[in-house]
């Protein structure tokens, strides 16, 4: 089996700013460590992976064992920065694998950008790939955060390509496309879940003839190809478990750290909420019936993890943290913590002034609960939509 990954897996972002950069060292350092365990094959640098700069890229991926590629970043003085290719073999096949940084790279957003050259990645192609097909490669692969139509003039320009896999954010699924002989796969950047290829010789009429429900012959390979969401009850790694568990402690320090020095004007900070207990005068039964779920206990579930201070988590487990000018109001996260009524109603407070002749927002439906109860973020096996388990029963 072949372990590889397309980029932009160390960070969310191309740039951070100043407040955020020691919880985001932290995170990569964790996922640096991490894949020492996971035995990668190849990993190419995506515009994501430099967001801390080149120099602090090197640093940290100079103690690693794992093979990061890109044929494409250069310094100066014309000196490749990363490996280009890695030739290994899998399945008694010899496969070349490359590496490739999309040149609309932002230089002049990262730190210490002025030292990096991001060279085309066509070009670079056009040189390597046969280079590696005269090395024995049978099977050539590319790794890449290139996008959309540059990924079709990749293949067309540099023929020998046989697969390439992209890391895209606007796609959550697999989406494979087929362009003259190259199969072209994407993949989000979120690290939410994980693409598995199957590739097998052909062998008789019914794979030449290439069955939908079987794969996709192309070059005499019939190509499989599957998405794996990365769910909560997949067990976690023996050892990158604990290591995540204990990182999150400093990881969670440093974004308290973040939010206790942000400047907060608290009377712009969820001023349109009116909290759980204002509703609860006069619904009574369907607030006893909440209390009794786990949405009301829904941010001690972050505390445990250490998690309690990390926004992309906070926005699901507590109801109005962001002030006006978007920073974190730790009063309004112990204030509103949990996931309260106007969670899926919308804020109560023309409602609650108006004494109910005002309102609320039109009622949730199935599409409200599934903003945060994804796959990789709800536990729970086979999600439905239940209002009544919420609520009750309406009257």
């Amino acid at each position: 089996m072949l372990a590889v990954n397309a980029g932009n897996m160390l960070f969310k972002r191309e740039t951070h700013k100043s407040d955020k950069v020691k919880a985001a060292q932290l995170t990569a350092e964790l996922i640096i460590a991490a894949n020492e365990y996971i035995e990668y094959d190849a990993l190419n640098i995506g515009a994501y992976d430099l967001s801390l700069g080149i120099d602090y890229l090197i640093d940290k991926l100079s103690k690693s064992k794992a093979p990061f590629l890109s044929a494409n970043l250069y310094n100066r003085h014309g000196q490749r920065l990363f490996p280009p290719t890695v030739l290994t073999e899998v399945g008694g096949y010899k496969v070349g694998i490359l590496g490739l940084t999309d040149s609309k790279l932002k230089v002049d957003k990262i730190p210490s950008g002025h030292k990096l050259v991001v060279a085309d990645p066509i070009k670079e192609a056009q040189q390597l790939v046969p280079q590696l097909i005269e090395e024995g490669a049978r099977l050539i692969v590319v790794l890449t955060d290139l996008k959309g139509g540059a990924l079709r003039k990749l293949v067309r320009k540099a023929p020998g390509i046989d697969i390439v896999i992209s890391s895209d954010k606007r796609n959550n699924r697999s989406l494979p496309l087929v362009v003259d002989d190259s199969y072209i796969i994407h993949l989000d950047r979120g690290g939410r879940g994980v693409g598995q290829l199957d590739i097998d010789p052909v062998t008789d009429t019914a794979d030449e003839e290439g069955s939908s429900t079987r794969g996709r012959v192309v070059n005499d390979r019939l190509l499989r190809n599957n998405y794996v969401q990365l769910r909560l009850d997949i067990p976690d790694h023996p050892i990158v478990g604990p290591m995540v568990l204990g990182a999150k402690v400093h990881i969670s320090a440093a974004q308290l750290e973040k939010m206790n020095g942000a400047h907060v004007d608290e009377s712009d900070c969820g001023k349109e909420f009116v909290g759980s207990d204002s509703c609860r005068s006069c619904h009574e039964e369907r607030f006893a019936n909440w209390k009794k779920t786990k949405h009301a206990q829904a941010f001690q579930v972050l505390v445990k993890k250490n998690s309690q201070y990390d926004e992309s988590c906070i926005i699901c487990h507590s109801l109005a943290f962001e002030c006006d000018n978007g920073n974190i109001s730790l009063a309004n996260v112990e204030k509103f913590n949990n996931v309260q009524c106007e969670s899926c109603h919308g804020p109560g407070d023309l409602h609650v002034l108006s004494k109910g002749e005002q309102s609320m927002k039109p009622l949730p439906t199935k599409k409200t609960c599934l903003k945060c109860h994804t796959p990789e973020r709800s536990g729970e096996d086979g999600f439905e939509y239940h209002m009544s388990g919420i609520c009750g029963n309406r009257s």
